[in-house]
């Protein structure tokens, strides 16, 4: 069996079948279910699916655009180790789905998003198995930036991940960002 799955911030999934996510055995998933009827009903329906097989999913209510969700997820890490795969899903760049926000929308939406990239990739440092498929998908809507602080936002997190690439190929692990509409599930030791 293969040492499980970590998806966080599944609210942000767009054209991904969250049922698909729920195969794996010892996946557990994280986000927020207030985000929408839909969701909630997807969780409900892979985890009835589910609930017969040796290691079903879990489900974490918690999102990480608070220190406190994100202290959570971090300590999941901990739990969970060693992981097969850890899936960050990113929000949209821009936070501006509304017209233009107030300047402490704009910030705390970077904020989020930046702490949530830094402590998961180095919290996944030490919760993947070394070698093997283990690894850290960064999934992003596939949408270009359509503001400045957008634009500035995807600029930072393609470059961190580049730059903290180089750690994880060292111990055998990998670490990629990928659009939703291109992502394909790593194979793991159980296929």
């Amino acid at each position: 069996m293969s040492a499980g799955q970590l998806w966080v911030g599944v609210d942000s999934l767009l054209r991904l079948d969250l049922a698909s996510v729920m195969v794996s055995p010892g996946t557990t998933l994280c986000g927020r279910s207030s985000h929408g009827e839909s969701l909630r009903q997807a969780i409900a329906a892979g985890l009835a699916a589910a609930e017969a097989r040796a290691h079903p999913p879990e489900w974490h209510d918690v999102g990480v655009d608070t220190t406190v969700g994100l202290g959570y997820v971090s300590d999941l890490l901990r739990q969970r180790a060693p992981l097969e795969h850890i899936v960050l899903v990113l929000p949209e760049w821009d936070n501006a789905l509304n017209g233009s926000p107030p300047l402490d929308e704009v910030l705390a939406h970077a904020h989020s998003v930046v702490s949530a990239v830094i402590t998961l990739v180095r919290g996944a440092r030490t919760a993947l198995s070394e070698g093997g498929a283990a690894g850290m998908t960064l999934l992003t809507s596939g949408e270009p930036p359509k503001t400045p602080a957008g634009a500035a936002l995807s600029a930072f997190v393609t470059r961190y991940v580049s730059e903290e690439a180089a750690t994880f190929q060292e111990r055998g692990l990998s670490l990629r960002i990928a659009s939703q509409q291109a992502w394909q599930p790593p194979v793991t030791n159980d296929q």
